[in-house]
């Protein structure tokens, strides 16, 4: 009797387990900070790691926050001496992999900011990926303006 109370036990918590399994993230987004906009300014960059948890290779497909009018995804590429961003479409995150929103490399600029910014506040960004979909974060306002290289 104590067995068949065991095996019913088990075959009932069976749908929690596996609710619990699917609710892992898929996506981790780690380290996220945005730089403060040059002298009235209204656009900032946003970085941040990006580490794909699923076995898939997904890809950023877009990005939105309250905060501003719109997210542009660039990348920093050197032509000579020169530093040269350009617009993307997307950011390809490989499955199992980190991709790093580094300045000089890929980032999001927000364009349009609707919010003065402040050190230490926390800037809400949706970003939306092709497969795992949406996902929250938030990117810390560092004291560090725009246009600024040095460490933050």
């Amino acid at each position: 009797m104590r067995a068949f109370l065991m095996l019913v036990a088990m075959v009932c918590a069976l749908p929690f387990v596996a609710h619990a399994q699917s609710s892992k993230p898929k996506i981790e987004i780690r380290d996220a900070w945005a730089r403060l906009p040059a002298d009235g300014g209204k656009s900032t960059t946003v970085y941040a790691d990006i580490v794909n948890l699923t076995s898939e290779t997904d890809r950023l497909l877009g990005a939105s926050s309250p905060w501003a009018d719109r997210i542009v995804f660039q990348h920093n590429k050197m032509k000579g001496y020169d530093m040269i961003a350009k617009v993307v479409p997307s950011i390809k995150i490989g499955a199992r992999q980190l991709v790093k929103l580094d300045p000089g490399e890929y980032y999001l600029r927000l364009e349009g900011l609707t919010q003065q910014l402040v050190p230490d506040q926390k800037i809400p960004v949706t970003l939306r990926f092709q497969n795992v979909g949406r996902v929250e974060m938030e990117a810390s306002i560092s004291n560090q303006k725009l246009g600024n290289m040095d460490i933050r």
